[in-house]
């Protein structure tokens, strides 16, 4: 039998208890980190998806459950809304479309390229729009009026970039009416 005096027994169970407290502490600390660096990695993301400059927008954005392919749908569903709104995609709404999705970071073969396809193929039914209204209004609420103003004006740039691509004599110079009120519908989500 080893005899160990009482102080010894103790000592080792604090220190045992101190490199415990240490390690958690330590594993805390490498994970606050990583969440720390996820979350400028999704920033980045999502900045470089939206074009959006704002710090605080995006920390705003992320901070509400928008990711970036959240905003990639959310940018999208207009550009397929106001395409489709004449009931016919033209050759030049489909490359516009297809472009404006390329320049958001939608990569092919991805599931929002392939969801995009189905859009493209067939024209999505109303409950797309009105689901993308819903969550532009829940959305909105949560961002101060300048924040509002810009992510709708990121947003409905290249909604208007389709409706003008196919638009007026040789598709130059007139947008759609259909493709117009398709816009002022879009923008009105925007309005609390």
């Amino acid at each position: 039998m080893s005899q160990h005096s009482p102080g010894s027994s103790l000592d080792d169970r604090r220190q045992a208890l101190e490199d415990a407290f240490f390690e958690q502490r330590n594993r805390d600390l490498i994970a606050a980190s990583r969440a720390e660096k996820a979350a400028e990695q999704e920033q980045e993301a999502l900045g470089e998806v939206t074009g959006i400059q704002s710090t605080s927008l995006l920390e705003r954005l992320i901070g509400h459950g928008v990711n970036a392919d959240t905003l990639v749908a959310l940018s999208l569903i207009p550009l397929v809304t106001v395409a489709w709104a004449d009931e016919e995609l033209e050759d030049e709404e489909r490359d516009a479309i297809l472009k404006a999705a390329s320049e958001a970071g939608v990569a092919e073969g991805s599931g929002s390229a392939k969801l995009l396809t189905a859009w493209l193929r067939k024209k999505p039914g109303p409950e797309l729009v009105a689901t993308w209204r819903d969550y532009v209004g829940s959305l909105i609420v949560t961002l101060d009026e300048s924040e509002v103003e810009e992510l709708k004006q990121e947003v409905l740039q290249r909604a208007h970039d389709v409706a003008f691509a196919a638009g007026g004599f040789l598709g130059i110079g007139a947008i759609n009416p259909r493709e117009k009120r398709a816009l002022e519908e879009l923008s009105s989500a925007f309005e609390a």
